[in-house]
């Protein structure tokens, strides 16, 4: 018994801490409030290659529950934007993932979503979020549930313009913040 106990400690400890560490990422990522915060370190370098090297362009965020059992979402961001943005305005998405609780929530996806780019100023009563709402046509694909591993993705190529970005303390300590608020969702 000593000895298989020695044997397998090694195994079972290492399963013991892949749970651990399975479920302290799912907590993090779930936003009970329906808030999920992101936060963009490094910007200056991420914009630079989003620039200038193709496979750099794009930047995802954690996926994320929109609530204990809710939609699982990925927030996607061009830095040097894309489409009628590209090299003009920074464009947000976000991306439908298949969740574990697909079943049983309703889809079409038909909840609010809001980016809001987080002014960092030293007095909060200053503040200037940048917000934009999503109003688009509930009906297409983007919004049904994903029979892959993700859908495609929704939201903004002019979320807001370089120019504007760099005023005001939207970037700080080279980091910006970008909450992603999904309207609460109530299953029973």
């Amino acid at each position: 018994m000593e000895k298989h106990i020695q044997d397998n400690m090694q195994g079972h400890l290492d399963l013991a801490h892949l749970r651990i560490r399975e479920l302290e990422q799912r907590q993090e990522h779930v936003c009970t409030n329906g808030k999920f915060l992101w936060k963009i370190s490094n910007y200056s370098q991420l914009f630079q290659q989003s620039a200038t090297k193709r496979e750099k362009e794009k930047l995802c965020s954690p996926p994320f529950y929109t609530g204990q059992y809710g939609y699982k979402l990925r927030a996607e961001a061009f830095l040097n934007g894309l489409g009628q943005g590209k090299g003009t305005h920074l464009s947000l998405y976000v991306v439908i993932m298949k969740g574990e609780y697909d079943a049983i929530l309703p889809w079409p996806f038909q909840q609010r979503v809001d980016f809001v780019l987080i002014d960092q100023d030293n007095e909060i009563g200053a503040r200037q979020n940048k917000v934009w709402r999503l109003s688009c046509d509930r009906d297409s694909d983007y919004f049904k549930r994903p029979n892959k591993m993700k859908s495609l993705g929704f939201g903004c190529p002019k979320f807001v313009s370089l120019e504007t970005l760099r005023t005001r303390n939207y970037i700080r300590d080279n980091t910006i913040f970008i909450r992603i608020d999904v309207e609460p969702l109530d299953i029973s």
